[in-house]
């Protein structure tokens, strides 16, 4: 819908990194033919995360603690569910 980060799963839905409308503008003002090149050379792996049983306070502290702006809502095991923005939030 309007978030600013693409979440990238494996086929078992497990969250395996993330790519930042940051991240593209750096790719664009770099070098815009890594556009040719597959997202996972230019995304955050193993991004930060909460799991689902998790509080809203909880959440909203862990980004602004790491000063991201989109976290990745995951079970116990790693799949992604969902995910939540700073402006959902704050």
């Amino acid at each position: 819908k309007r978030s600013g980060a693409v979440f990238v799963v494996d086929g078992n839905n497990f969250l395996k990194g993330i790519f930042t409308d940051g991240d593209l503008r750096r790719l664009l003002s770099n070098d815009s033919s890594s556009l040719q090149e597959p997202i996972s050379k230019h995304m955050v792996p193993n991004p930060k995360r909460i799991e689902s049983g998790a509080s809203a306070q909880n959440a909203l502290n862990r980004l602004r603690q790491y000063e991201i702006d989109e976290l990745p809502l995951v079970d116990s095991e790693g799949h992604l569910l969902g995910h939540l923005d700073i402006q959902d939030l704050a």
